[in-house]
């Protein structure tokens, strides 16, 4: 299945990434425009991430034998990192600060048992991962990310199947304590997540016995409100939050119709026309503070059915290239070989510990051996000696270790 992520930068422009047949793409998308989809990179796998900061587009990408960063400011380059993404990760995100770099990533171990796990550099010194949790998959994602300003909200599910999140400042990496959000047993179909401000607002596709539940639960600077039930019907199949001249709206699809919900004034539901090219984007908004973290599109037109009509922008006519920025490329190098010979400092480190370590082995199992070897030969001089036998044995030493 191919992935989709949308990105809209603080220039309000919006851009489509997506993964096929091992290779990453990218679209810039505008009402008065249709832009022909670039290639990006190549034999690459479909765990990969985006990111923006200062005016650039990031994306992390891995390869069988490295990570690749590559970076946008009105054409691509890229450039091999010293390390690797495991074939056991399942999700990545990351994100950049002037001073700092973030990993938020799930892994399966032991025995496809998925764990979620944080790992970041500041000031030029990268800090051992932190394992937060083992989580139970949504489905079709390990873990959710909500942006808040500054910070990133991280939706994940524990094998309870209780629903919890926490926030990470971007520019210190520092972590909040998790907050449950919502406990059920109902089995899950679908579910999305609004992060606004400080608020977080969820909608939870489940599936009861006889019927399909949306149920929707509210938290305003950390004040849990109550789950409420916005709809129950028959074969629920997908969800999402959207937003209309300040007003919240869910949407869920059955298998024949497609309904909108006014979350905060609850009324009777209103039918909309279905489209049956839907896609759903991971959403990464550097624009306005209105962050879902999935966006339903037309694949077969790009449009987005349940977004207000300025959510896909017009293209500015384009001013002519400064001479100034043809430097772009080689500061973009610098800075590039910059991360890279961090990442490529952390490896050396962990090479030279991993020498140390084994050299410390080497020399205390020659030691071991030594001493073992003298034991025999003590052991050989007592069976050599005539001693008679005595009652008293306690006179006879009978040399077993030393103490090294």
């Amino acid at each position: 299945m191919n992935r989709y992520i949308l990105l809209k930068t603080d220039k309000n422009e919006l851009y489509l990434f997506y993964y096929s047949e091992g290779s990453i793409y990218f679209k810039q998308l505008a009402k008065n425009q249709n832009i022909s989809p670039i290639k990006i990179i190549s034999d690459v796998s479909d765990i990969f991430s985006v990111w923006y900061e200062n005016g650039f587009i990031y994306l992390l990408a891995s390869t069988d034998s490295n990570a690749v960063l590559c970076r946008y400011n009105g054409k691509w380059n890229s450039k091999k990192l010293n390390f690797t993404i495991p074939n056991e990760c399942t999700k990545l995100f990351f994100t950049t600060a002037e001073n700092s770099i973030s990993f938020i990533y799930s892994v399966k171990e032991n025995h496809n048992n998925e764990y979620l796990y944080m790992r970041y550099m500041l000031d030029d010194r990268w800090e051992q991962p932190i394992k937060i949790s083992e989580i139970l998959s949504f489905g079709n994602s390990p873990f959710l990310i909500g942006m808040n300003n500054n910070n990133i909200k991280i939706y994940y599910r524990l094998s309870d199947k209780t629903i919890k999140f926490f926030s990470m400042s971007v520019k210190d990496c520092k972590l909040t304590e998790s907050i449950s959000f919502l406990a059920t047993n109902m089995p899950c179909i679908d579910l999305s997540v609004l992060t606004e401000n400080n608020s977080s607002h969820l909608l939870y596709l489940a599936k009861s016995s006889f019927s399909s539940q949306l149920i929707y639960k509210g938290c305003i600077n950390d004040c849990l409100g109550k789950a409420r039930i916005l709809w129950e019907g028959q074969n629920g199949k997908g969800c999402s939050i959207s937003k209309e001249k300040g007003a919240m709206y869910a949407i869920v699809h059955t298998n024949s119709s497609s309904y909108k919900i006014p979350i905060e004034n609850i009324s009777k539901p209103q039918l909309v026309k279905q489209s049956y090219d839907l896609r759903k984007a991971e959403y990464l908004n550097f624009f306005d503070d209105f962050s879902p973290n999935r966006i339903e599109f037309n694949l077969s037109d790009f449009s987005f059915p349940f977004m207000n009509d300025d959510f896909v922008p017009y293209i500015q006519a384009q001013k002519p290239v400064s001479t100034a920025n043809q430097s772009n490329s080689h500061d973009y190098l610098l800075q590039l070989e910059e991360t890279n010979n961090r990442v490529s400092e952390l490896s050396r480190l962990l090479a030279e510990r991993n020498e140390e370590i084994a050299l410390l082995s080497s020399k205390w199992k020659a030691r071991y051996n030594a001493i073992e070897k003298e034991n025999i030969i003590l052991k050989n001089r007592l069976k050599a000696m005539s001693i008679p036998e005595s009652s008293d044995k306690s006179d006879i030493i009978f040399i077993q270790s030393r103490e090294l």
